[in-house]
């Protein structure tokens, strides 16, 4: 159920194409039939604007109640039991992050507690103009590994002009507690060169030379650090992190990788990236409790959601 809701805005795309397609056939029919068809150009309407990328009002609320949809189960745990009788029955529990984060292994030569753990090997998702440049309704495996962009997670800005992006060899980052406005962030490197890579070995003769001698690189100098949650452990998806006044305290190697340590200070701390994109007028129709019906009767939402869970 998670997974269909985080990828909803890929599938809606793709299904949309669907419906489109279907919606624009011609079919005959009698004159009784012409409320239905106007009622279906308002929604074909709906559904090019969704695809052509036109930020209407009836799209932004749309948007707003899948966000909220993704707001309420973030940070839940859904079971899923279905009765003798064949009805479902759902439990949502508060998600327990410190008892998984009690099972990840930390360097030992701090004993700060862990509150995250970034990962940084995630794959940004296909824009809607490359699935409609594709020009195939079916994506396949292969089509979709060519469509989709690798991008680190961690975004990094260091001080000084560098000759490697720290970022783009960092597999996981742990945050860890100093106190409440003074971060430790670990940045873990393997230790392990690409042998395929030269780019990868030149920067581990870098690394190994900040080991050595840390004033005679300047990898480490670092303005800002910032990343975007998603799939992480300690906290829900869509939250946006932000650390400054970076100052490096040291490197250690640790489970077969270097782990980069920095003492940093708090800008953002896990702020929604979402609210941006709040709508108070549809929040205050759900404050008042007010019927679905009072929505555009003339575009019928349930027709194009119903594809994303086909």
């Amino acid at each position: 159920m998670m997974n269909w809701l985080k990828s909803q805005f890929l599938a809606l795309i793709l299904a949309l194409v669907n419906v489109e397609k279907n919606a624009l056939k011609q079919n005959g029919g009698n004159l009784s039939d012409d409320v239905g068809q106007e009622q279906q150009i308002q929604q074909n309407q709906f559904l090019q604007d969704l695809i052509q990328g036109r930020v209407t009002q009836e799209v932004k609320f749309l948007r707003w109640r899948i966000f909220k949809i993704l707001e309420t189960i973030q940070g839940k745990d859904i079971t899923v039991k279905e009765n003798a009788d064949g009805t479902v029955n759902y439990t949502a529990k508060d998600k327990n992050y410190s008892h998984k984060l009690n099972k990840i292994k930390t360097d030992p030569s701090d004993t700060n507690e862990l509150e995250l753990v970034v990962d940084n090997l995630t794959d940004t998702t296909m824009g809607q103009l490359d699935i409609l440049d594709a020009k195939n309704e079916n994506i396949n495996a292969s089509e979709h590994d060519s469509l989709v962009k690798p991008d680190s997670k961690i975004k990094i800005r260091h001080t000084y002009p560098s000759k490697f992006r720290l970022e783009k060899y960092v597999k996981k980052m742990n945050v860890r507690t100093i106190d409440g406005e003074t971060k430790l962030l670990e940045l873990y490197v393997t230790s392990y060169p690409d042998e395929f890579d030269r780019l990868h070995k030149m920067f581990m003769i870098e690394l190994k030379k900040t080991v050595a001698n840390p004033r005679a690189s300047n990898i480490i100098e670092l303005d800002t650090i910032s990343f975007v949650t998603n799939k992480d452990l300690g906290t829900v998806d869509n939250q946006l992190f932000e650390f400054d006044n970076i100052k490096y305290y040291k490197i250690v190697e640790f489970d077969g990788h270097y782990v980069i340590k920095f003492k940093t200070n708090v800008k953002t701390y896990g702020h929604s990236i979402i609210e941006q994109f709040r709508e108070h007028e549809l929040d205050m129709r759900y404050e008042n409790m007010e019927s679905k019906d009072s929505r555009n009767k003339d575009i019928n939402y349930v027709d194009a959601l119903t594809y994303l869970n086909t």
